[in-house]
């Protein structure tokens, strides 16, 4: 029998792998997670929360984007023009209301 001698890119099996062999190989293992989920997951996530709750953290942040935008203000985008809108709006609802709107807006908008 003679021994095989590696070199780059040689292989013992001269066809190598399979075509689609990886493919099939991946796509049963992700089909047998899937059955055991179904059955099995929200009672792994629930005992994974109780008994390892550091492991259960690590778990959610890392399926989290990695950025997150955070935007409390949604104005900050909004145009001055889109702004104008919704003040104009905003009076209009309080006015059919019959709340008095004649002191809106007699503050300095400078101050905070």
């Amino acid at each position: 029998m003679e021994k095989f001698k590696w070199q780059p890119g040689a292989s013992p099996n001269p066809k190598g792998r399979p075509k689609g062999s990886r493919n099939k190989l991946g796509e049963e293992f992700l089909s047998d997670m899937l059955a055991v989920w179904n059955e099995r997951g929200k009672e792994a996530i629930e005992a994974t929360a109780k008994d390892h709750p550091d492991r259960f953290v690590s778990i959610v942040a890392s399926i989290l984007p990695k950025e997150l935008n955070v935007n409390t203000n949604p104005t900050d985008k909004m145009s001055d023009e889109d702004l104008e809108r919704a003040i104009a709006g905003l009076e209009s609802f309080l006015r059919s209301a019959g709340i008095d709107t004649s002191s809106l807006g007699q503050g300095d908008a400078t101050k905070h």
